[in-house]
């Protein structure tokens, strides 16, 4: 996929030349570059200049940091209700296309697919993306194609005559839909609704299709049903969904606390009981509010909302972030170093000020 843009910002021509604008990534190099090389050609590796070595080694850490965060964090959310037990959270941006084995009673088998590997490749639009699924699962002995593909989507009533895709509401009830593609949006405050006319055959006779299917992100939010399908006395779910962070814990809602201002309808305070269940481990309890965030196994769950209809429904953003000591390493760091350098300073003025007294 052609990337054209740099966080959100478009490049230029001038005159007919491409001119691309710069980045974080860029900025940033040249940023630790100049304190790099400016550090080795002023200073020397000498007790002198140990202080300055040191707060520039912390400064050049701190900006490290960012670009590990930048990298490496990571943020969900992860829906409860009370009573209700979850191990995974939501990405609040990323798709993934989901091939479920639904006929296993006590659990199911679930063929997770980056969404972009449903894209057509930018050189050949045209040409239909082929995945065999049993190269990775055998469980799952398909080959998928993808006749269609939405980076954006809108849906409407189809007229007479039109190709539409049947879709059922949560009471079961028919619909016929058409998928109108839509320009894909950057903004903050909207979402894209990534789409995916697929077709599947069987592995062992790839001649024979199995069914073509509308799948969308969509869905879940219009209380659309997923679309199944029965191959081999095996019944299958697909899905385009936000991406999910699945975790070795339970995270059950015992309670949800919620408190207004009196006399007005805005939210003053609202807080979490939560129980976690990991395999092997006791039970413990603790309760998620507001500057209380729980941290666990590299994650840290902080009460981000709720379900203002119900009020029995917490919200509950998960940050993972590898890189969150390095800041506070760096920021030591400088502080250290400015310790350093003057202490140097002074202890060498009072050792002039005792050899010109004496």
């Amino acid at each position: 996929m052609a990337v054209i843009q740099i966080d959100g910002q478009p490049p230029f021509t001038l005159r007919g030349i491409f001119v691309p604008l710069p980045g974080g990534y860029l900025l940033g190099g040249l940023l630790l570059a100049n304190l790099l090389v400016s550090a080795a050609f002023r200073y020397q590796l000498s007790a002198r200049y140990a202080g300055i070595w040191i707060t520039h080694g912390g400064l050049a850490l701190m900006l490290i940091s960012e670009l590990v965060t930048d990298l490496t964090e990571r943020e969900s959310i992860m829906v409860i209700n009370e009573g209700e037990s979850v191990n995974y959270s939501k990405d609040f941006h990323l798709d993934e296309f989901v091939l479920i084995d639904e006929s296993d009673p006590a659990k199911d088998h679930v063929l997770s697919i980056p969404i972009d590997l449903l894209e057509p490749d930018s050189d050949n639009p045209t040409d239909s993306p082929t995945l065999d699924l049993a190269q990775t699962d055998q469980r799952f002995p398909f080959m998928l194609v993808v006749r269609d593909f939405y980076k954006n989507t809108d849906f409407r009533s189809p007229v007479e005559g039109e190709k539409s895709f049947d879709v059922r509401k949560s009471n079961n009830s028919k619909v016929k839909i058409v998928p109108i593609r839509q320009q894909e949006t950057f903004r903050a405050d909207e979402m894209n609704f990534r789409s995916a006319v697929v077709e599947l055959r069987a592995k062992d006779a790839p001649e024979k299709v199995l069914g073509e299917w509308l799948a969308s992100s969509f869905f879940d939010i219009a209380e659309y049903r997923p679309q199944r399908f029965e191959h081999n006395e095996k019944s299958y779910r697909i899905e385009i969904r936000r991406k999910r962070y699945y975790y070795d814990f339970y995270v059950q809602l015992l309670d949800f606390r919620f408190l207004r201002y009196p006399g007005t309808d805005r939210p003053k305070d609202f807080s979490s009981d939560v129980q976690i269940n990991a395999p092997g481990e006791l039970t413990r309890k603790t309760r998620i509010y507001m500057n209380h965030p729980l941290s666990l196994e590299g994650n840290t769950f902080f009460q981000a909302g709720f379900d203002s209809v119900t009020e029995k429904q917490t919200r509950l953003q998960v940050v993972y972030n590898p890189g969150s000591i390095l800041p506070y390493l760096g920021l030591s760091l400088v502080g250290l170093g400015l310790t350093v350098q003057f202490l140097y300073h002074l202890f060498t003025f009072a050792s002039r000020r005792r050899k010109a007294s004496s």
